[in-house]
């Protein structure tokens, strides 16, 4: 599941989460719901925790570019 949707789906905003995971800037997690970034490593599993094994390192790469 893609974050932008986990995000929808459980009705969590932006600076919420951000909070949740621990990153400094809000446009860092902007960055990823746009795909222009990917998390590190101990971001990503953060992430992970945060959504309950919803959202996976897996959501943040295109199937297209593969």
């Amino acid at each position: 599941m893609r974050l932008a949707q986990w995000l929808k789906d459980q009705d969590v905003s932006v600076p919420a989460f951000q909070e949740r995971i621990g990153v400094r800037s809000r446009n860092t997690v902007y960055r990823y719901l746009r795909g222009e970034q990917v998390p590190e490593p101990k971001v990503m599993r953060r992430i992970i925790a945060a959504t309950a094994g919803a959202v996976t390192a897996n959501d943040f790469y295109d199937e297209a570019a593969a």
